[in-house]
């Protein structure tokens, strides 16, 4: 869920609290309502404050077209829609949200490698299970993934062809980073 939303008023909840048999989980970033899952592969990209050239607002643009030159690096014409999605042809393949957390900017986003549109539609609150079938239909014919329309690149491909679209759209050179041990444990708590 998206920063501002109310988890019953947006998902199917059961008695153990999953929408749909998965996991809520609310997020810092921006936006809606996501599904996400081992057919997703999310990215984050972290930019400290200081490195900013103006307020963050500005930087998203930029974002956009250097995300939509990874696909195209494997051949999928996929070109920026609108503030924060990116569509192959008529159809959406992704989207992207952002947020200022602390003293950086978090720029996030996932590779859409598949998707099940019946299982979305089931995590969703809607107002009759026709509405329900009507929407997993409409995603179907709206949606399309990576996996539809081309082989499936390993993820170290796509992150060496992440780095350079970044570097050629916007100039960054990404340090990839793990979290600290500290951190980890810090994590481990957050999980339990």
């Amino acid at each position: 869920l998206g920063p501002h939303q109310d988890a019953s008023a947006e998902l199917a909840l059961d008695g153990a609290g999953l929408a749909g048999g998965l996991p809520v989980v609310r997020r810092e970033t921006g936006g809606g309502t996501v599904y996400v899952d081992g057919d997703q592969w999310v990215f984050a990209v972290i930019v400290p404050r200081r490195y900013l050239p103006g307020p963050p607002r500005a930087l998203f643009p930029g974002f956009l077209p250097a995300i939509a030159a990874v696909y195209r690096a494997f051949g999928l014409p996929v070109a920026r829609y609108g503030a924060n999605d990116l569509w192959c042809g008529d159809r959406k393949i992704g989207g992207t949200g952002m947020a200022t957390i602390g003293q950086a900017l978090v720029l996030t986003g996932s590779f859409l490698m598949r998707f099940r549109a019946s299982r979305f539609a089931a995590a969703v609150n809607c107002p009759s299970s026709q509405f329900r079938r009507f929407l997993g239909a409409a995603l179907d014919e709206t949606m399309v993934t990576w996996g539809d329309l081309a082989p499936l690149p390993g993820a170290a491909r796509i992150k060496r062809a992440m780095q350079g679209a970044l570097a050629r759209e916007l100039g960054w050179v990404v340090a990839p980073d793990e979290p600290t041990p500290c951190e980890r444990e810090a994590i481990t708590s957050a999980e339990a």
